[in-house]
C-alpha cells in the first residue's frame, strides 16, 4: 500500500509539472499568469490541488448576466467541499444511500443554476422513482479538466466512498488537453509559426475553444492521434481497475459538441471558421473519429459507456448556448434522461457500502 501511495503521488507530481509547462508552451503565457492549469483571472473560482492539479473553491458565488437564458442571469455555487451542490456534502455517506461522483470538464461544471446541473435532474429523477434506496449524485465537474484529471480527481475522493463513478467525456477538447500532455512527454513542440497566428486570426469565442481548436491540432498533426488515443486508453484502463479495486461501478459518458448536433443554429459563423481554418467535411469528423476510436476501446474491454450523439443530432432544439457553446439548461437535462432511461441497471445496483 505505501508503495502504491507513493506512485500516485509521484504521477500527481509530474502531472502538476506537465500542466505548467503545457499551459506556458500552447498559450505563450508566463508563469506569473497560471496556476496549475486554470488563469490566474480565475483564482477566485478555482484553488491550487495537490493531487489533482485545481478543484474548485468551497462556498463560492458566481453570478453571471445571460441573456439567452430564460431568467436572464445564471448564479454558479460550491458547496463546504466545492462541489457544484447548493448543499454541503457530508463525509460520510448515510446508510441505504446510493452515492454517485460525476467529473467532466466545463460542460459538466455547468454554466447554469446547480439545480439545473445534468448531476442534480439526474439526482432528482432518481429519487422521485425509487423508494428503496436514496441517491446522491455529486457534481465534481470542474473546468479546465481533462482525461489525466478525472483519475487523479478519483484518487482525491475515495474517502467519499462513493458506489458509482461517472466520468462525461467532451469530444470537443479533452482529447486536446491530453495532447498537450502528450507533447511534453515527448519533448514536442513542433507548431509551425504560423499555426498560432491562424488560429488567432480564425477565432470565435466559443466556437475555437469547444469545437475547432481540436479540429485544427489533429489536422495539422494527425501523427499525434494514434499517441494521444494510446495514452487516453492507459488512463482509462487506470480508472478502471481502481474501480474494480475499491468495488465501484465505473461508466463513461460521451458529450458531443454544438457543432455535431446542431450546426444549423450557428450556421454562419460555423462556416465562417471553417471556411477560414481551411476544413473539410472530412475534417469535421476528426472529433467524432477521436471518440469511435476510444469506444472500440471501451467496448473491448467490457467498460460501461453510452454516446449520446445520435439522440442529440437534428432535434430542432438547442442544448447548447450560442455564447460559449457550453450545454445550456435544456442539454443538461437532456443529458440526464439520457442517462437514466440508457442506464438503468447501472444506476439500480444497491449500495455496496
Amino acid at each position: 500500500m505505501f508503495l502504491k501511495s507513493m506512485n500516485v503521488k509521484n504521477k500527481i507530481l509530474n502531472f502538476n509539472t506537465k500542466v505548467m509547462l503545457v499551459v506556458l508552451i500552447v498559450f505563450f503565457v508566463t508563469e506569473a499568469e497560471v496556476h496549475a492549469g486554470f488563469p490566474e483571472n480565475e483564482s477566485d473560482y478555482y484553488m491550487e490541488d495537490e493531487i489533482v492539479g485545481h478543484v474548485h473553491r468551497p462556498h463560492v458565488v458566481r453570478r453571471y448576466e445571460w441573456p439567452e437564458y430564460k431568467k436572464d442571469s445564471i448564479i454558479l455555487k460550491t458547496n463546504n467541499l466545492g462541489f457544484r451542490e447548493d448543499s454541503d456534502t457530508n463525509v460520510k455517506k448515510l446508510k441505504d444511500v446510493i452515492r454517485i461522483l460525476v467529473t467532466g470538464d466545463s460542460q459538466i461544471d455547468g454554466v447554469v443554476n446547480n439545480s439545473e446541473s445534468f448531476p442534480n435532474v439526474l439526482e432528482a429523477q432518481l429519487n422521485s422513482t425509487n423508494q428503496t434506496f436514496k441517491f446522491e449524485v455529486i457534481n465534481g465537474g470542474v473546468g479546465h479538466y481533462g482525461f489525466e484529471h478525472y483519475e487523479l480527481f478519483l484518487h482525491k475522493y475515495l474517502f467519499l466512498k462513493p458506489d458509482k463513478y461517472i466520468v462525461v467525456i467532451y469530444t470537443g477538447n479533452d482529447f486536446l488537453d491530453s495532447a498537450r500532455i502528450v507533447e511534453v512527454e515527448l519533448g514536442f513542440n513542433g507548431r509551425p509559426p504560423q499555426y498560432l497566428a491562424s488560429l488567432q486570426k480564425c477565432m470565435h469565442d466559443g466556437i475555437t475553444s469547444q469545437v475547432m481548436n481540436q479540429i485544427y491540432y489533429f489536422k495539422t498533426f494527425p501523427q499525434m492521434r494514434e499517441k494521444v488515443i494510446k495514452h487516453v486508453i492507459e488512463i482509462m484502463l487506470r480508472v478502471n481497475e481502481l474501480c474494480k479495486q475499491y468495488k465501484i461501478d465505473f461508466m463513461v459518458v460521451f458529450l458531443p459538441t454544438k457543432a455535431d448536433v446542431e450546426w444549423k443554429t450557428d450556421n454562419r459563423r460555423l462556416e465562417e471558421e471553417k471556411e477560414c481554418l481551411g476544413f473539410s467535411e472530412a475534417d469535421l469528423s476528426i472529433n467524432k473519429d477521436l471518440k469511435d476510436d476510444l469506444i472500440k476501446f471501451l467496448f473491448q474491454h467490457n467498460i460501461k459507456y453510452i454516446d449520446i450523439y445520435k439522440d442529440m443530432v437534428n432535434k430542432n432544439v438547442e442544448f447548447y448556448w450560442k455564447k460559449d457553446y457550453h450545454l445550456n439548461d435544456q442539454g443538461h437535462r437532456f443529458l440526464a434522461d439520457m442517462v437514466y432511461e440508457k442506464c438503468n441497471e447501472f444506476l439500480q445496483v444497491k449500495p455496496k457500502r
